[in-house]
């Protein structure tokens, strides 16, 4: 009889430790034992979100009144940058667009492409529900062609990523008539009475620093050379584009433009070794019995190389 008591006993309290057991497991109680033991989580919560896009394409609008009506002159022998806005509208709202894809770029025929790679810049506050202003900015050169240009702009937006563009937009470059010579000086070291073809000590290099094209455009207003009373005149003097054959070039007539032939001058950028050409000069005849002595500009006035 005390044995089976006994065996009666140890089975209720047996089954007291499961239930208290399972009370604990069931509350976490288990959970909290591991980390404290182990020092390790055995969950983890995870944040979960989606983000719903539209599939639509954006539209595009160029703002280009600064550009309208005046052509945009470009700067000689340098750049200038041109700013102008757009906006770009996304029916499913302002947010589905890729502020990161908005591009233009200036667009011409036989013309180099001028853009920002960078894209454009988004004007805070400006928008509105569906749409997002930007400012774009990009760099023209003094040799970039006169006449139409195009301005072509391209954004996406993040649901539909396909590219959506629009060349309706246009501006025209203004023209830029520009020249540079270096040295501004012509000189002759000693040349004797009654010689013949003697070339100068220097030559006249001529940059083209504009978008116009000067080829056979260039002319030379010379003057007599006087020493006091005494002169040189300037119908012995010609002037050739290349070198060892200037004494059988252009010859000068004193106070008139004379037209320098077979110079090409197309527009062109300059650090590329194009756009300029260079003049040699000759005195084909140095007068005999003409006296020593030298013989100058400063009666007759300078001698200028122009555009026409």
């Amino acid at each position: 009889m005390k044995r089976e008591a006994k065996a009666r006993s140890l089975i209720i309290v047996s089954g007291l430790i499961g239930i208290l057991l399972l009370t604990i497991v069931s509350a976490g109680w288990l959970d909290w034992i591991q980390k404290t033991v182990t020092g390790k989580d055995t969950y983890r919560p995870t944040n979960v979100s989606v983000r719903v896009v539209g599939a639509d394409m954006v539209s595009i609008v160029v703002h280009n009144e600064t550009m309208t009506g005046t052509p945009v002159t470009p700067t000689e022998e340098g750049s200038f940058d041109v700013l102008f806005n757009v906006t770009i509208t996304d029916i499913n709202g302002a947010s589905d667009i890729n502020t990161s894809s908005v591009k233009a770029e200036f667009l011409r025929p036989n013309e180099a492409t001028r853009s920002n790679t960078t894209g454009c810049v988004e004007n805070s506050n400006q928008g509105t529900t569906y749409s997002k202003n930007f400012t774009c900015t990009i760099t023209i050169w003094y040799f970039d062609a006169l006449g139409g240009w195009t301005i072509n702009v391209s954004a996406s937006d993040l649901g539909n990523t396909s590219t959506n563009s629009t060349d309706r937009y246009n501006f025209s470059m203004g023209q830029l008539q520009a020249l540079k010579i270096d040295p501004e000086e012509v000189f002759w070291n000693s040349v004797v009475a009654g010689s013949t073809n003697q070339t100068a000590g220097n030559s006249t290099k001529i940059n083209n620093t504009g978008n116009y094209n000067l080829t056979d455009k260039i002319r030379i207003n010379a003057t007599n050379l006087y020493n006091g009373t005494n002169f040189l005149d300037v119908g012995n003097v010609s002037v050739g584009i290349d070198t060892g054959s200037e004494c059988n070039g252009t010859f000068m007539v004193d106070g008139e433009n004379t037209n320098i032939d077979n110079l090409d001058l197309e527009k062109g950028n300059l650090s590329l070794g194009v756009a300029n050409e260079t003049v040699y000069y000759c005195l084909a005849t140095v007068p005999a019995g003409l006296p020593t002595g030298v013989y100058d500009t400063i009666t007759e006035g300078s001698w200028t190389i122009s555009l026409f």
